[in-house]
């Protein structure tokens, strides 16, 4: 019974192509969101961390970029790996299938740059306001 569901499962599930993409995408953004939360990048470096004219504006930014770009991150890779489990219910074709996969990745990689930069915006905004 067990190894049944089980070979329904891998079959229906591992075939999708969207499957495929988001369940390893997902847990690698969540890792890395994770990583990058729990040992933070301290100084700013060229190699490492959310970088971007904001980021980079002065050592408050960068730290606080850091910190919440990662929870950002996570958040993504959490979606990513609802949207990969739920994948076996959409009935489309396998270039729908795929295009799903790879939006899905596209749009949330957005989500992360985007919120992060609202964010820092504001931080920034605060900053000038308290001067």
């Amino acid at each position: 019974m067990i190894l049944q569901i089980i070979s329904l499962f891998k079959n229906d599930i591992m075939n999708t192509l969207t499957f495929q993409i988001l369940i390893i995408i997902g847990p690698f953004y969540f890792l890395l969101g994770l990583i990058f939360y729990s040992y933070p990048i301290q100084k700013r470096n060229l190699v490492f961390g959310y970088r971007s004219p904001r980021s980079n504006l002065d050592d408050k930014s960068w730290k606080y970029a850091q910190q919440i770009s990662s929870k950002y991150m996570m958040i993504s890779g959490l979606i990513l790996i609802s949207i990969a489990l739920l994948s076996f219910t959409f009935n489309s074709s396998k270039l729908i299938d795929a295009l799903i996969g790879i939006f899905s990745v596209i749009l949330s990689s957005i989500f992360v740059v985007l919120l992060t930069e609202i964010k820092l915006k504001e931080l920034q905004k605060h900053d000038i306001n308290k001067e």
